[in-house]
């Protein structure tokens, strides 16, 4: 029986001035001369050091052209590349998928990045308002340290939020402390300074063919999946959708190796498509499959006060399902699930920007907080910092930063508590830039051309069974009847 306590802030890390000595079981590192590093004992870690130079790995990274390389190699190898040479190190990570923070000691000016979803989260200190910086998996930590307050504007703005959506999230940078933000995707922190700047977009992206990017999307997809099969006991989240539907295409070199995760939700019974389909669909595959029922209520007390403390602000939904996975999997499974591939298909409704012009009020819209001050103040903020993206689309990227930056990222860390580690394998920057670069009419909907010709490509027995097809002529007339809204809309306008 695995012992409750260890989930207390399970798989999180405090960066600052000193180590936390109350976390007396945590492992503590050191970055150059100044820095602590205090390390749950469950997130994993890996440091090269050479000449007061060092490259400190916390989670886990995936090479996609070298799937037997453990995180050591990949560290060993990334750290030569930066100790010997002149080139910016932002783009040596570009290949690499996984759940990962890189803390870059240069000699010069450290660095904190982290995944290209920012699904490994980092949250942090402004120096004009601590005056020490301090970074964390979540503020919790921190607000403790510093003795900070929460802000009552956040505060009504998250529990406004809350009423309207169940799996509500914070926007912008913001956390429910003035002087805690969080590390958006694309961004980088600067120890030292003890600021934040953007590293990408770093340069135009050129147009590929349909082709060229089935095939390189294709090949980089399939070596996270067998990188991660080195390293992880591996299940993975499937319905009859078409993300995790191109998953299982991704496993077929790992079919022995990987099982199948089906979750009937208390509006489903067995005869629902998502259960229905991958029941027929994965006995013809030869792999195994597991049907869990959604839980409604939370069994143990104690596993409720700590996944609640762990993250502020925590969702009740995710307690009631991560309680059921520790209790299932013993933290010996890591979770494969589709998350990030939206990121490339038009996240937002593609239709709400169909005159070609992004505002306030459009993104605004996007995630259904038009009449609220905060985040409009937090969005706009976010508007003014973009710069030069070059040719990317703007509500790509917001997509990118805002629903997967905030909203998957803190799912993932509620979600620590009920698995070894999860793994979102389209989070790869090269695989994202490479579907993007694919003319924009094979991401939309309803065929996403694109998803299709790659299964097809790496395993077109997993079509056998129809992909999504309780959502047929209705969702199709509800798009239709978005877009005439909206050219309706423009017209009177």
């Amino acid at each position: 029986m695995l012992d409750m306590e260890r989930l207390q802030y399970r798989s999180q890390f405090v960066l600052g001035p000193d180590f936390v000595d109350r976390l007396t079981s945590w492992k503590k590192i050191r970055i150059g001369n100044d820095k602590c590093l205090t390390v749950h004992p469950d997130l994993k870690t890996c440091q090269a050091i050479s000449k007061g130079k060092s490259v400190t790995l916390l989670g886990y990274i995936l090479d996609p052209n070298n799937p037997n390389d453990s995180d050591t190699d990949v560290v060993n190898k990334l750290s030569h590349k930066i100790f010997n040479g002149d080139e910016p190190y932002f783009g040596l990570t570009y290949d690499f998928g996984g759940r990962w923070i890189l803390i870059i000691e240069d000699g010069k000016e450290p660095i904190l990045m982290n995944d290209p979803g920012g699904l490994r989260q980092v949250v942090y200190t402004e120096k004009n308002s601590t005056k020490e910086f301090w970074c964390a998996s979540q503020p919790v930590i921190i607000a403790e340290i510093l003795n900070l307050k929460m802000d009552d504007d956040a505060v009504r703005f998250i529990n406004s939020f809350k009423e309207k959506d169940d799996e509500y999230y914070w926007v912008g940078d913001s956390t429910p402390y003035k002087e805690v933000k969080q590390l958006l995707p694309n961004h980088f922190l600067k120890l030292n300074k003890g600021s934040c700047s953007r590293y990408w977009p770093d340069k135009a992206f050129e147009r590929i063919s349909l082709d060229e990017g089935t095939k390189k999307s294709s090949r980089y997809l399939e070596g996270l999946m067998i990188s991660a099969s080195k390293r992880y006991n591996l299940i993975l989240s499937l319905s009859s959708g078409l993300d995790s539907r191109l998953l299982l295409a991704a496993s077929r070199k790992i079919k022995d190796k990987i099982s199948c995760l089906t979750e009937i939700k208390n509006y489903m019974n067995v005869e629902h498509a998502d259960v229905k389909i991958p029941s027929k669909l994965l006995p013809k595959l030869g792999i195994a499959h597991d049907i869990v029922e959604s839980p409604t209520e939370i069994m143990n007390d104690r596993f409720n006060d700590i996944f609640h403390k762990n993250v502020p602000f925590a969702h009740e939904k995710w307690a009631l399902k991560a309680e059921v996975y520790f209790n299932r999997y013993n933290l010996e499974m890591v979770d494969v699930i589709g998350t990030v591939s939206d990121i490339a298909k038009f996240g937002y409704d593609y239709f709400i920007f169909n005159d070609g012009a992004v505002t306030l009020e459009k993104l605004s819209e996007c995630v259904r907080l038009q009449n609220d001050g905060f985040a409009l103040t937090q969005l706009e903020r976010w508007i003014k910092e973009i710069g030069d993206i070059y040719n990317y689309s703007i509500p790509d990227l917001f997509y990118w930063e805002q629903r997967i930056g905030r909203w998957a990222s803190t799912n993932y860390l509620e979600f620590d508590v009920g698995w070894q580690d999860i793994f979102a394998p389209y989070n790869c920057r090269t695989l994202l830039i490479t579907m993007l670069s694919v003319d924009a009419k094979f991401r939309i909907p309803p065929k996403y051309t694109i998803c299709e010709k790659m299964i097809r490509n790496l395993w077109p027995e997993v079509l056998s069974q129809p992909i999504n097809p309780h959502r047929g002529k209705g969702s199709l007339l509800k798009r239709i009847k978005r877009k005439l809204v909206r050219l309706k809309q423009n017209i009177t306008n």
